[in-house]
């Protein structure tokens, strides 16, 4: 059988109206395996009009085997006998090969280039020791440290040249995050109130990072939604939907932004100080949510988008007297960008090649690769150089080399560039570090504005996190700029006291790097001008917002959808979850907007995106800082998620915080995987299908019931089933699945363990379940001891409890 769905575009009178339409084919259990987009107007270059099939199939235990996209290129997974993945042939990352302990961990990766990556893990499945390129990374736990409470928790990480060290306050915050490097020492500490928020944060106050002063405090209203951080922001309201509709800052400026009363996303930005508005965006959307005009006070922001049957953006055109800024675009059926205004014509390699969406020339300029799929010489000329776990270690575009330099928690550490350095630590950067002339230290404490100098800028931002505007002490514009849809950047040239030092912050609020014009966005870099990273994802292509294609930049939509992550649009979404979470806002709310479509189509997840962006955004600007948002692979080590995202995931340290970890993985571990990798194959909890699955084919239970090894299911079942009524083993899974569902849902009491394994309870009914990092069962029953719950390891994203 099969579900048509079409988005609220097909609908309007006009029979050439754009239209979102898919056709999802299942098998005999209701599970989809192919999904068809109808390209009905042939917009797809070398294809005539008709469908866009892309196909998935399992094996009988649920595993992904092969997934095969719309021009026909083909992925293909092996696995060993316990479900790990051991094999992975893919078209653009090429083949990688993953070994396991007995316990699932991953012991060995080797990629494509031959290069090894091994681990080492403690009694408790928590890794200790990494070794990639003659480095060794270590970690330690449970470090005891007075004031704190650090049992169970990730306390040090160490690369031979950074030490990390972590502390914890009593529900599990973070409390104080120091990193050492080259006889410095630089601290974040972050205090909290009685309930889990931020109360305040405190950061170096000096370059050198000798000492530490607070950043600010924060106040929030009845419902813990904040509304002031120290002398930056004074006021903050909000609708009916929790988007934070005026915002008044300590520089005299108002920001007030706007949204549909009955969608909730984003119509309208206006920056002014009194009656003077120094910036006013305008939105305008289809049906679908998709953003159809922008208007802004700059002639060079007035733009018409139109897109495709995939929600992909077809044209941009600015209707601001400013020509020269209009844009197009072509795609071919596979979603590789074909041609682009000022840039001229992409050329691929056939569908059975080896990467096929990375393209081989660009108006005529052949381009080069190495064997995992980077780009080792691209657009102008730019040649890259990587290092083994596939990070740019050197980008050079004419006779400018900037060098990169990684932490001991896989972040992005040091950029060198014309002889200085900048050093980057969460919210503390620090340019000209350790150099002759004099070092400038520029603080971010929170999402909206930077502190250097004494001198607070605001950072004024659009549906998609771009810096529009920044407005300094007085309140005065002192940077205006403008984006193409892609992400080229045009600052405009009448400000009269431009920002200084410049910043380097700007499109979706991510950092620009002018020497190689890439655009740093966390796990990969992005080239704005070519519009396509310059290495492939590397996520499970089966996952919403990941997809087959994996160099196209935010599923071609970038006016609707950003990727600050570098991994899929999703995930910055499900980003601004786990920044929610950390303050105790807004994650269910976060997690409603992730949940609340089908994405059955790319232009059906464009539109929800757009919808996202709101909680994207906004939640940016209304949020508390989450002071070490981006330390890499924390999470992982503290966890025991060895970075095998997909079962066996290439570049492990490609990991979320310690703070996402700890108020983001019950909610994004379990629904899909958006906030951290999975130990186990991501494929298990987001299943594709076989071409032909009668249910007759299938052993073990049922996918969505998702037990975690079906080896222990018997035995669970014949000792547990009866306490529920199950009549078989797939009826006791599916319960269990279910109640982990309601707990969450309900917000039942949850706590997360050091492995990242998930435990909740009903007292009501005396249920107790736990559940592995990516929410498959382990186990589910009723406890026969009252204080059972009480003796339960881990911390609680949403504080019922925890350690004590």
């Amino acid at each position: 059988r099969s579900v048509r769905v079409k988005d609220a575009d097909c609908y309007p009178a006009a029979a050439n109206a754009p239209c979102g339409e898919t056709l999802t084919v299942l098998d005999g259990r209701g599970r989809p395996y192919r999904t068809l987009e109808y390209d009905r107007a042939g917009t797809d270059v070398g294809s005539s009009s008709g469908a866009r099939a892309t196909t998935t199939w399992l094996n009988p235990l649920g595993w992904l085997t092969k997934v095969s996209d719309p021009r026909g290129s083909l992925w293909t997974y092996a696995y060993d006998s316990f479900g790990n993945q051991t094999q992975s042939k893919d078209p653009d990352l090429g083949t990688w090969k993953m070994e396991y302990d007995a316990s699932g961990n991953l012991l060995k990766q080797t990629d494509a280039k031959s290069q090894v990556i091994t681990f080492q893990y403690d009694l408790l499945d928590r890794r200790t020791k990494k070794v990639a390129g003659g480095v060794t990374f270590t970690s330690g736990y449970d470090t005891a440290r007075s004031g704190y409470f650090n049992v169970g928790q990730l306390t040090r990480l160490t690369d031979g040249a950074q030490v990390i060290t972590y502390d914890y306050a009593r529900l599990g915050g973070l409390a104080k995050e120091s990193h050492t490097l080259e006889d410095r020492t630089y601290t974040i500490e972050t205090s909290f109130t009685s309930n889990g928020l931020v109360s305040g944060i405190r950061l170096p106050s000096s370059a050198n990072g000798a000492s530490n002063a607070s950043a600010g405090s924060y106040g929030y209203d009845a419902g813990d939604r904040p509304i002031s951080f120290g002398t930056a922001v004074s006021a903050i309201a909000y609708d009916a939907w929790d988007n934070p509709t005026t915002l008044r800052y300590g520089n005299g400026i108002t920001e007030t932004r706007s949204y549909s009363a009955t969608r909730g996303w984003l119509t309208a930005v206006e920056v002014a100080k009194g009656s003077d508005v120094r910036l006013n965006t305008r939105l305008t959307r289809s049906a679908s949510g998709l953003i159809t005009q922008s208007n802004t006070l700059n002639a060079f922001g007035r733009f018409n988008y139109v897109y495709d049957y995939a929600g992909r953006v077809r044209s941009s055109t600015n209707f601001g007297g400013k020509p020269d800024y209009t844009q197009a675009f072509t795609y071919d059926a596979a979603g590789s960008m074909r041609s682009k205004t000022g840039i001229g014509a992409y050329a691929y390699p056939a569908a059975t090649a080896a990467r096929p969406h990375a393209p081989t020339s660009v108006a005529g300029v052949a381009f080069s690769y190495d064997a995992n799929g980077n780009m080792t010489k691209g657009l102008d000329g730019k040649v890259l150089t990587y290092d083994v776990e596939n990070r740019v270690k050197t980008a050079k575009l004419g006779s400018a080399t900037t060098t990169y330099a990684y932490g001991a928690d896989g972040t992005r550490l040091k950029a060198t560039a014309g002889g200085a350095t900048t050093l980057t630590i969460g919210p503390i950067e620090v340019r000209n570090f350790k150099g002759t002339g004099g070092e400038t230290l520029i603080l971010y404490p929170a999402p909206w504005f930077r502190v250097t100098g004494g001198t607070t800028s605001v950072l004024h931002r659009d549906q998609v996190d771009s810096i529009q505007a920044i407005t300094g002490g007085g309140g005065g514009v002192v940077k205006d700029t403008t984006y193409q849809p892609f992400g080229e950047a045009r600052d405009a040239t009448s400000i009269e006291n431009p920002i200084s030092p410049s910043e380097s912050h700007g499109y979706i609020g991510e950092r620009y790097d002018a020497g190689p014009e890439l655009q740093f966005l966390n796990a990969r870099y992005y080239d704005p001008k070519l519009s396509l990273f310059t290495s492939p994802d590397w996520l499970d292509v089966t996952l919403p917002g990941v997809g087959t294609n994996r160099f196209a930049y935010a599923g071609n939509s970038p006016v609707n959808m950003s990727d600050p992550g570098g991994n899929c649009p999703m995930c910055a979404a499900a980003g601004f979850g786990a920044l929610a979470g950390l303050a105790g806002q807004f994650a269910s709310d976060v997690y409603g907007v992730l949940q609340g479509g089908e994405w059955s189509s790319a232009r059906d997840y464009a539109a929800s995106a757009a919808a996202g962006a709101v909680a994207g955004a906004t939640l940016g600007l209304a949020t508390p800082a989450v002071v070490g948002v981006g330390t890499g692979v924390v999470a992982g080590a503290a966890s025991g998620v060895t970075g095998t995202v997909a079962g066996g995931l290439y570049r492990d340290g490609q990991m979320p915080s310690v703070g996402e970890q700890l108020t983001g993985a019950a909610i994004g571990g379990a629904f899909g995987g958006f906030l951290r990798p999975m130990a186990r194959p991501l494929t298990r909890e987001t299943p594709a299908i076989p071409e032909v699955a009668p249910a007759k084919t299938y052993v073990g239970i049922d996918i969505e019931a998702s037990w975690g090894n079906p080896r222990t299911l018997a035995d669970h079942f014949a000792r547990h089933g009866a306490d529920f009524g199950a009549v078989d083993q797939d009826a006791y899974a599916r319960m269990a699945s279910q109640f982990f569902e309601r707990a969450l849902a309900k917000g039942l009491p949850t706590r997360i363990d050091a492995k990242g394994g998930i435990r909740v309870y009903d007292p009501d009914a005396n249920t107790f379940g736990a559940y592995n990092a990516n929410g498959t069962t382990k186990t589910f029953y009723r406890p026969t001891s009252p204080t059972y719950w009480d003796r339960q390891p881990g911390n609680g994203p949403t504080i019922f409890g925890g350690p004590r």
